[in-house]
């Protein structure tokens, strides 16, 4: 089997759910696409018995022809089908990608391409990125359940609540796409002096992009927690909130683990996380009302700590697809 990472363009949630099925594909996998020499060290670090080649997207777009030629299956993690090649399957994780100014001319080749291929597309929840393949007229016999597989920290916050202190420590999650909406949170905490009991600590990796954040926001303590040091669990650890003003994510794999940590999570209200986080989460209507709801907090106030665990059905479909994967990868050999 050719795992295609080549339209993954940093280490980011898109890439370490590829890292899941790749673990436990292991044994199945001839080669990775990857598009980055800092994924390719992290892969290597792994010890697998495969080659992980840097390529470019043209690259990689021959080589998966070349395997499906040959009959080999290739599974792309991300929602880049190659045309004319029947045997890959790609993985929706949300419509971001086909909205805003090019959303319909990318949304458009999405389908063209998976038509022209009869691929198999894969989803991440269902409201969302499988409610656009069933609209767009992919046939439900081409879609399939390819949900992340999350190990939760097995160490919980102790306490029902926590009391809130003079500082709180706000965590919010990516520093890789203005979809997380940081602009209108930001703008909305600046204008209130309360904002300063705040320090919004931004999981991801360093870059121009929350540069910029922090230099927009001089009125606003910003610092970035540097994925590429920290790992996920250890961070929401270190945060009494997690906030996210996002609301076309796919999953999120932070608020998955804070939940399970006892970390109380304030979300802007998304068809996703009802989907995911319904019983456990906080959510506000927008933007403005999660912005107000931070800068209410005040010290001594009791925060209830969430209750939460995944529900079941996101275990069975990730060994269903596996399963699926490695029977696709049987009859190519």
């Amino acid at each position: 089997m050719l795992i295609n990472l080549a339209f993954i363009k940093a280490t980011n949630g898109l890439f370490y759910f590829a890292l899941d099925y790749i673990a436990a594909l292991e044994d199945t996998i001839s080669s990775i696409l990857v598009r980055t020499p800092e994924q390719a060290t992290i892969l290597g670090n792994l010890s697998m018995n495969c080659a992980v080649r840097i390529v470019t997207p043209l690259e990689a777009a021959f080589t998966i022809r070349a395997a499906s030629r040959r009959g080999e299956m290739t599974f792309t993690p991300s929602s880049h089908p190659i045309p004319w090649c029947s045997r890959q399957m790609v993985v929706v994780h949300d419509t971001f990608p086909f909205k805003g100014r090019n959303g319909k001319i990318k949304a458009t080749m999405f389908l063209l391409a998976l038509r022209t291929c009869r691929a198999h597309a894969g989803y991440i929840n269902r409201c969302d990125a499988r409610a656009f393949l069933l609209r767009s007229g992919v046939p439900q016999a081409r879609i399939r359940s390819t949900p992340n597989h999350v190990t939760l920290p097995d160490k919980r916050k102790t306490g029902d609540t926590f009391k809130v202190s003079d500082r709180v420590s706000v965590g919010l999650f990516g520093t890789d796409s203005p979809k997380k909406n940081y602009l209108m949170l930001f703008a909305a905490l600046a204008a209130s002096p309360a904002a300063k009991r705040l320090r919004l600590i931004l999981y991801g990796q360093p870059n121009a992009y929350a540069d910029d954040l922090i230099a927009r926001f001089p009125a606003l303590e910003i610092s970035v927690c540097n994925s590429r040091e920290c790992d996920l669990n250890s961070f929401v650890n270190a945060v009494d909130l997690l906030a996210s003003a996002a609301t076309q994510e796919g999953f999120s794999r932070p608020i998955a683990a804070a939940l399970a940590a006892g970390v109380p999570c304030w979300i802007v209200d998304a068809p996703v996380f009802r989907e995911f986080y319904g019983e456990s989460a906080v959510f506000h209507d927008n933007i403005e009302k999660l912005a107000r709801a931070l800068l209410s907090l005040t010290p001594g106030m009791s925060i209830e700590r969430p209750d939460y665990s995944l529900p079941s059905a996101l275990e069975e479909d990730f060994r269903e697809s596996v399963a699926w994967l490695r029977e696709q990868d049987v009859k190519s050999s």
